[in-house]
């Protein structure tokens, strides 16, 4: 049974309570964005997509590196599952069999974690596949391609929660970084990443 994976980072937030790219903050060395697109690849997906949207968009373009490709939202007040179906719908991504979703806002995130949730898709082919730490449920997460049409035929800007929650196979992990979600730039600072410029 074929098992081939994408991977997509959603970029595409205004990132308003940091009041700069998040993405292009950097942890030893390596922009939040290297990190998400790294541990992609890291972690065995085939192609990697950026999904990004304005006022950061062209900034975030630029630091994409060679093999990446972007792609734009052009409604990103519609949220993640905007960003997300904009990738389900590129002809590039909607013939994979799952994709691996990753955020920007999660840089200390393992390569073995997504490997596990990849292992466990693979095993059994659940809907979704989510990472959960202390009891906590977290991101990456991986989405079987059979539940594509579904989240595409949902009206912008609803909540694709309960259609997760109704799939998902949580798999335990040892990996606060799926917990991470950095959103406030006193987490950035605490975090030890160095900030972007303005």
């Amino acid at each position: 049974m074929s098992s081939r994976v994408a991977g997509v980072v959603l970029a595409a937030g205004a990132s308003r309570r940091v009041g700069l790219p998040k993405a292009l903050a950097t942890l030893a060395g390596r922009t939040f964005l290297d990190l998400a697109c790294g541990l992609l690849l890291e972690a065995g997906c085939s192609e990697v997509v950026v999904v990004t949207a304005e006022p950061y968009g062209e900034r975030i373009r630029a630091a994409i590196k060679g093999g990446v490709m972007c792609l734009q939202n052009p409604e990103p007040e519609r949220g993640m599952s905007g960003s997300l179906v904009v990738a389900l719908r590129a002809p590039q991504i909607a013939s994979y069999d799952a994709v691996a979703v990753a955020l920007v806002d999660h840089p200390r995130v393992q390569s073995a974690t997504l490997r596990a949730l990849l292992e466990r898709w693979r095993a059994t082919r659940a809907g979704v596949v989510r990472p959960r730490c202390g009891g906590r449920g977290g991101h990456p997460y991986v989405l079987d391609s059979r539940l594509f049409p579904e989240l595409i035929a949902l009206p912008p800007g609803s909540d694709p929660r309960p259609l997760f929650d109704a799939h998902a196979l949580c798999v335990e992990v040892e990996d606060a970084g799926v917990l991470e979600d950095i959103d406030q730039l006193s987490e950035l600072v605490a975090l030890g990443a160095e900030v972007p410029r303005a």
